[in-house]
């Protein structure tokens, strides 16, 4: 994937974990000189999240990220709701915003809808429905866990100990496996670890 002309695209709640972990520099990093483009959306669920007490300590920290160049809103637009239709059901409606799975639908549709004006796109997300209908629709797509695979890969991140320490942070505020269950716990991770141009070829 050519990093200057991707378009990669963030979900709430990978983006949220990674923000309250102060280790939101990861997936910029990941994104190289791309922006990380967000559905307004997300941005309104990222707002309504980070007025909860167990995240608010980072509202500040995302209000600046959000005003900054690397990331950017996408506009809503009435020809996205076809095609979330084409694959959450012609009965889907937005719902005044708050319809379930909304955020990654939302997500998608703009990776769909990029897509087909021949950009090559990725999805940052790790709801594991999402990832499935992203996979049938051939939508690159990446979770916590490859974003922290290639920070390895970079050399942002050293070793297992402190891939361990990032993981159980990012643990705080979302769902995810133990870290013994990812890839990050195998030593030869680490030992084969080069820097490398980012973004990488998705699932």
């Amino acid at each position: 994937m050519s990093a200057s002309r991707a378009f990669i695209v963030s979900d709430t709640s990978i983006l949220l974990s990674f923000v309250c972990a102060n280790k939101h520099d990861l997936l910029i990093k990941f994104a190289g000189p791309n922006p990380i483009y967000l559905p307004q959306v997300v941005v309104n669920e990222m707002g309504r999240k980070l007025s909860q007490p167990q995240f608010r300590d980072a509202h500040g920290r995302w209000m600046r990220l959000l005003s900054s160049k690397y990331f950017s809103i996408l506009e809503e637009t009435a020809d996205l709701l076809p095609i979330v239709r084409g694959f959450a059901g012609y009965a889907f409606s937005y719902q005044g915003g708050k319809a379930k799975n909304l955020g990654e639908f939302m997500c998608l549709a703009h990776c769909l809808q990029e897509q087909e004006r021949g950009r090559k796109v990725a999805m940052l997300v790790d709801d594991g429905d999402a990832r499935e209908i992203a996979r049938k629709r051939s939508v690159h797509h990446f979770g916590s866990e490859q974003v922290l695979l290639r920070a390895v890969q970079q050399g942002h991140i050293k070793n297992r100990a402190d891939a361990k320490s990032i993981w159980e942070q990012l643990r705080r505020f979302d769902t995810h496996v133990p870290f013994e269950d990812t890839a990050l716990n195998s030593p030869t991770v680490y030992s084969s670890a080069r820097p490398s141009s980012p973004p990488p070829h998705g699932n």
